[in-house]
């Protein structure tokens, strides 16, 4: 989890261009490491109520083009700090998965991916992702 964590503040410093501690950026590059993020912006003017299924995209929250920017930007910042990507998994959703093929080039659609309940407090809300990760990712 605290590699996630520090993925996640590494990620954003990096993406606000600001300069990465050195130590950080040579253990990501070595790779091993598991990277949990949720979709970019989205329309919340949009909803996924009358949807039929995942493939009906036209009846669900999809990104926005700020969005579609972000998860652009995120590929590239990935890229530019030469840190390795594995395999990519994305909820079945429209946007996770444009998030994931527009930042990684490529997404892997698991149900596994979409985390649990809404509420937010609840500890056990991504244990589907975990079980996701690699066995030696979940004990970091």
């Amino acid at each position: 989890m605290r590699t996630a964590m520090w993925l996640a503040a590494f990620l954003w410093s990096a993406f606000c261009w600001a300069q990465p501690d050195p130590a950080l950026l040579a253990k990501l590059r070595h790779g091993g490491h598991v990277l949990f993020l949720r979709h970019t912006s989205t329309d919340f003017s949009q909803n996924d109520s009358r949807m039929t299924g995942y493939e009906d995209c036209t009846n669900q929250r999809n990104l926005t083009e700020k969005g579609r920017d972000e998860a652009r930007a995120l590929g590239a910042q990935l890229e530019r700090l030469q840190i390795p990507i594995g395999t990519v998994y994305a909820s079945p959703f429209c946007r996770t998965q444009e998030t994931a093929r527009l930042a990684f080039g490529q997404a892997e659609r698991t149900n596994e991916a979409r985390g649990g309940p809404a509420n937010t407090d609840d500890p056990t809300r991504y244990a589907s992702c975990w079980r996701l990760a690699p066995p030696r990712a979940r004990t970091t």
